[in-house]
């Protein structure tokens, strides 16, 4: 069983992983349901093991103070059941959905930039602290999943491993809101709203595959 401590003083939550709403946890027996985007502003991967990693935001430009949310997703571009072994081949160590120490059963997870970088130099750039420093996680960890068996044409999986029931089905997608970032890794740092300029978004799996997409926020 997983514990969690969060501890913040005078703080509204500001980050939330997802399904349906913020504040909503993610249970992982349970399919979830994602924001569709409808191509406003996504990128997509296609990778050897007939997977396609994507990354969708809801906007290309922002506001000052308004919140950015993003949907990563792993879809089976087969039109037959696709059975991936879990590799562990992480393309970058600062790829996350959660707070640092927490473990998590998708196979993907991002990163975010301020500035306009692309695959071939944002490993230069400084990841922006986009996880509450201040949310702990004690307790036993967690083994991740040996494989994932995708459905055919789809981001419905069974995942395996010995923490995870073969026989459930779920959706390998996240959603993120974002309404600003913190200065640093300190417990108990206070979040910092967006600055005006452009920001870059590195998505990436466990197989190696990356995307980039791009949002700016107007003065």
């Amino acid at each position: 069983m997983k514990y969690r401590i969060g501890i913040v003083a005078g703080v509204v939550l500001s980050l939330c992983i997802l399904s349906t709403g913020c504040g909503n946890s993610t249970n992982p027996n349970t399919s979830l349901t994602t924001i569709d985007f409808n191509g406003v502003n996504s990128v997509s991967s296609k990778s050897a093991n007939g997977l396609s990693l994507s990354l969708s935001l809801d906007s290309t430009t922002y506001q000052p103070g308004q919140q950015v949310t993003i949907v990563i997703d792993e879809i089976n571009t087969l039109s037959k059941t696709n059975n991936v072994s879990a590799s562990n081949k992480w393309p970058s160590n600062n790829l996350a959905l959660g707070i640092p120490n927490e473990s998590t059963m998708f196979p993907f997870g991002v990163a975010f930039f301020r500035g306009d970088y692309t695959l071939l130099n944002y490993s230069t750039g400084t990841p922006l602290v986009i996880f509450n420093p201040s949310e702990l996680y004690i307790g036993t960890p967690v083994v991740g999943p040996t494989s994932y068996s995708f459905h055919p044409s789809s981001d419905i999986v069974n995942v395996e491993g010995p923490q995870y029931s073969a026989n459930i089905a779920r959706q390998i997608s996240s959603t993120i809101t974002l309404r600003g970032y913190w200065p640093n890794h300190n417990y108990g740092a206070q979040i910092i709203q967006f600055d005006p300029g452009v920001y870059t978004v590195v998505g990436g799996d466990e197989w190696g595959s990356l995307v980039v997409i791009h949002f700016t926020f107007s003065q």
